[in-house]
């Protein structure tokens, strides 16, 4: 299967988060470009309306999310760039040992005890974010 630019553009919404650790929204990603994609422009590509950025549009995308602007075009390069992403983020974070003991720990809950788990740490969050 040929993965399109839509494809690839909300792989990159999806596994690329931001500093905070949620996923980037249009109006962030428009601003991380300094304004030169429009949250509207960027609504279009991911739904697909527009199917051919220009290679400007598409080197300013791969240097927010920190990948190669052939990311774009190769369908193995990109799949791999994804996945290697995704181990090194993972070995980062693995490295803190509080997120190492929780990982560790939720790998002995069942499902229900997850989400009861992953609700007060949202809540947590929120919480914080307050102060």
């Amino acid at each position: 299967m040929t993965e399109t630019f839509k494809d690839k553009l909300n792989a990159l919404f999806a596994t690329k988060l931001s500093p905070d650790g949620n996923k980037y929204s249009l109006r962030e990603v428009s601003k991380g470009t300094g304004g030169k994609i429009s949250p509207a422009y960027l609504q279009n590509l991911r739904k697909g309306t527009y199917k051919n950025p220009t290679y400007e549009k598409i080197k300013t995308l791969a240097d927010f999310f920190d990948v190669l602007p052939s990311f774009f075009y190769d369908e193995e390069p990109a799949r791999k760039h994804l996945e290697q992403d995704r181990e090194e983020e993972l070995k980062r974070l693995l490295a803190d040992p509080q997120i190492k003991e929780i990982a560790l720990r939720a790998v002995e809950m069942d499902d229900q005890t997850k989400t009861l788990v992953l609700q007060l740490m949202k809540k947590a969050k929120e919480l914080s974010e307050k102060e």
